[in-house]
């Protein structure tokens, strides 16, 4: 309990952030905080996260440079016998394939479709080569059965992300990256009408995608179609003003003035009411990061296994 201006404040349990049945994934560079040597410390720690993935029930991570810290047999060797299946498209070992290159999981009555694409060009201190992502994914795609949503884990620089969403327009509907840390940032729609989104940094937050698949087209952000709204709403109250007071104006050369006004303020009302066609049923996506700060209570169990490995932790998450 926190004592806030005088009154007890209980703090957040993480399992009350959760939906009910959620499908945890994570975008991958998930057990290093660096790319280089490790040691046995480093090790723990990364064989804790993937532990703790393990029993959140995470089900696929695409691989990113920083998890390849301690070699593809590290990574294999702590996720068998788990649900979690490692994707990377385009990373080669050789003339080795060492991950699954997708996986469609069916999922509350819907197939939800998950390729993994890491980085490309050798990634040094491995053996591993990344060949050029935008085929391996196209090339990958192209094998796929039936699904309802297409989702790319992408494990690789947030410009090259960019570059991938916009040219699988009309073959994947979400882009998932990490790779810098680059914090919490709304959806961004690119010109191909795929979505980029961001995954956090550091394990700092809970970021909750929640889709509406039930009907058809493309996906549309209830974050963008908020502010849209809310922007319809402020030009129609600005209308409804001008046009009061130009009932209460006499003088020609002032009436002609707002109407000028008036139709500057029609205009826009007109462009902003373009992006408000989506209604209930259709295809949309809205999400929200939750920040693990000092108000979401520890897990005693867990925080007992971190304190093994990282002996410093004061509880700030």
């Amino acid at each position: 309990m926190n004592p806030t201006g005088g009154l007890a404040r209980r703090k957040t349990k993480l399992k009350d952030l959760a939906p009910a049945n959620p499908l945890v994934v994570d975008s991958g560079n998930a057990l290093f905080a660096f790319v280089g040597p490790t040691d046995p410390a480093q090790n723990k720690r990364a064989k804790l996260v993937l532990d703790s993935m393990a029993s959140m029930g995470t089900r696929v991570m695409a691989v990113g440079h920083r998890d390849l810290n301690a070699g593809v047999e590290f990574l294999k060797k702590n996720t068998e016998g788990t649900q979690l299946t490692l994707l990377s498209a385009n990373l080669m070992d050789g003339k080795t394939r060492p991950f699954a290159k997708s996986v469609i999981i069916k999922h509350q009555g819907f197939k939800v479709a998950f390729i993994g694409a890491s980085p490309e060009g050798a990634l040094p201190g491995t053996t591993l080569t990344g060949a050029p992502a935008l085929k391996a994914v196209s090339d990958e795609l192209a094998t796929l059965g039936p699904r309802d949503v297409t989702i790319v884990l992408a494990a690789m620089p947030y410009s090259d992300s960019q570059a991938l969403a916009e040219a699988l327009k009309g073959k994947v509907d979400l882009v998932m990256q990490s790779h810098e840390g680059r914090g919490t940032q709304p959806p961004q729609k690119m010109n191909s009408g795929v979505y980029l989104l961001a995954s956090g940094v550091k394990g700092k937050f809970i970021g909750q995608l929640e889709l509406n698949l039930a009907g058809k087209g493309p996906l549309q952000d209830k974050g963008e179609l908020a502010v849209k709204r809310e922007q319809v709403q402020r030009i129609t109250s600005q209308i409804n003003v001008m046009e009061d007071r130009k009932k209460n104006t006499k003088d020609p050369v002032a009436r002609g003035q707002i109407d000028q006004v008036l139709a500057d303020f029609k205009a826009r009302l007109a462009e902003a009411q373009k992006g408000l066609t989506v209604t209930f049923g259709d295809r949309t996506l809205n999400v929200n990061f939750f920040t693990l700060g000092t108000d979401v209570a520890d897990d005693a169990d867990m925080k007992a296994k971190v304190l093994e490995v990282e002996p410093t932790y004061m509880g700030g998450h």
